[in-house]
């Protein structure tokens, strides 16, 4: 849906709100497959520190990115936190967002987007569209594209586990060759 404002065209788009940590963010819901909660997370060892681990949905496996980690809010973690994944598509892998608690989809049409404020870490507002400035607080609008980094990062979280099995693979032929020397 569109309409005008001075002369310019806008789309509204509505977005899928969450919290992790002390913020809430939002994606645009076209880009959310399904939400899920409550699932156990296997972690991947030696992974980057943003991949929470690895899910079972129905049969696929999913990597998990701790969107804490990935926000830079590591720091701010809390007991019960993780307990939502937004399914979701990033650089045409399925993935995992961990979030902490689901909010309310929002429209661009009903709240006011403005630009990312100066003050934010330049690190985070570089994964920003925009911000939507709610009654009490601020979503930060992600920029799903910027997400496409994980990518490498999902890279790395396969090679980590293919060279754990390795390392177990070596680790039980050595302890094989120590079971024939003492025989």
């Amino acid at each position: 849906m569109s309409s005008l404002i001075a002369g310019e065209s806008i789309t509204t788009q509505s977005y899928c709100t969450f919290h992790t940590a002390d913020v809430i963010c939002g994606i645009p819901v076209k880009d959310v497959r399904e939400i899920v909660s409550d699932l156990f997370v296997t972690p991947v060892p030696r992974s980057n520190h943003m991949i929470a681990g690895l899910i079972n949905l129905r049969g696929q496996i999913l990597t998990v990115i701790d969107m804490m980690c990935w926000l830079g809010r590591s720091d701010a973690r809390r007991e019960g936190a993780g307990k939502f994944h937004l399914i979701t598509d990033v650089g045409g892998e399925t993935v995992s967002l961990q979030v902490d608690e689901m909010g309310p989809v929002i429209s661009s049409d009903l709240y006011q987007l403005e630009s990312v404020p100066k003050h934010i870490d330049h690190q985070i507002a570089d994964r920003l569209i925009s911000v939507a400035r709610l009654a009490d607080s601020l979503v930060l609008i992600l920029q799903t594209d910027k997400m496409k980094e994980i990518r490498s990062i999902q890279t790395a979280a396969k090679v980590s586990w293919e060279s754990s099995e390795v390392d177990s693979g070596n680790d039980q032929s050595e302890a094989d060759q120590n079971t024939q020397e003492i025989q």
